[in-house]
């Protein structure tokens, strides 16, 4: 039988949204995550993430307030797995206040801005977040090889990019990038040092040339603060053969940083 999840993003007026961390002796214990649970037999979608919310927060949902963000389809620890994520505005007078209902299986919860979400946050919930975070994102994909990519960035572009002060990746629209949707991940290694950071996709375009793409995108988003077009245009004529610019064209690649990690050994 398919595994049919649920997770709610329930969001106060604020903006801020809800997260629960999870109690030590449960699975993913100490991570933080949405309100979730698994769709239980004779459940639809709404009715299972309804009671959900009920159960971990107190809050009692109609559900006409619920609005669905789209689906997350994980490759899960055993087998594959369906969420169906819904957003809803938290109206004390309505809902009823929240509190932690489930106190043997929740350490506590806490309202944090979408895109600071307390960490660690556990990963299929991030993949579900990201509906949230990524406008026109309808589906997000999680534990799959090939919602993963691997590129390589010289230490300069590498820096600017786990810093913040590159948010645009330039490359080639070839078959390997032609892969690459909203919401996947790539992680980026520095040539020289090995180290590694994973960003998340949010944003694609596909343009003719390097030229046409360095025409529409601020070149500090693409090569940081002071950076001038000649410089970053250099840098990508010296990577790929005028030949193979005119046969596949250029994407760019926007993308947020979720996460930095330690050299490889």
């Amino acid at each position: 039988m398919a595994v049919v999840d649920v997770l709610l993003v329930l969001r106060n007026c604020d903006e801020l949204v809800l997260f629960g961390q999870r109690a030590a002796h449960l699975y993913a214990g100490g991570q933080y995550n949405l309100i979730s649970g698994k769709a239980e037999p004779g459940e639809d979608v709404y009715t299972a993430v309804a009671r959900e919310a009920r159960e971990e927060a107190g809050v009692v949902l109609p559900i006409a307030d619920l609005r669905p963000l789209g689906v997350v389809h994980t490759a899960g620890s055993h087998q594959p797995r369906t969420g169906f994520v819904f957003l809803a505005e938290h109206d004390p007078h309505r809902h009823g206040g929240i509190f932690n209902a489930e106190p043997d299986k929740c350490d506590g919860l806490v309202w944090a801005h979408p895109s600071r979400p307390p960490q660690p946050l556990e990963s299929y919930n991030a993949a579900a977040l990201r509906l949230h975070l990524v406008p026109g994102l309808l589906v997000s994909v999680h534990g799959w090889t090939s919602a993963m990519h691997h590129m390589r960035l010289r230490p300069r572009w590498f820096d600017l990019l786990t810093t913040g002060h590159k948010t645009v990746e330039i490359r080639l629209h070839d078959e390997r990038r032609a892969a690459i949707r909203l919401g996947d991940s790539i992680t980026f290694s520095n040539t020289d040092t090995q180290q590694q950071t994973v960003a998340e996709v949010i944003g694609l375009r596909r343009f003719a040339s390097f030229a046409a793409a360095l025409d529409a995108i601020p070149t500090a988003a693409v090569a940081g603060p002071g950076a001038d077009r000649a410089t970053a245009e250099a840098e990508l004529t010296a990577t790929y053969s005028p030949a193979d610019e005119a046969h596949h064209g250029a994407l760019a690649i926007t993308m947020r940083v979720a996460a930095r990690m330690h050299p490889l050994s």
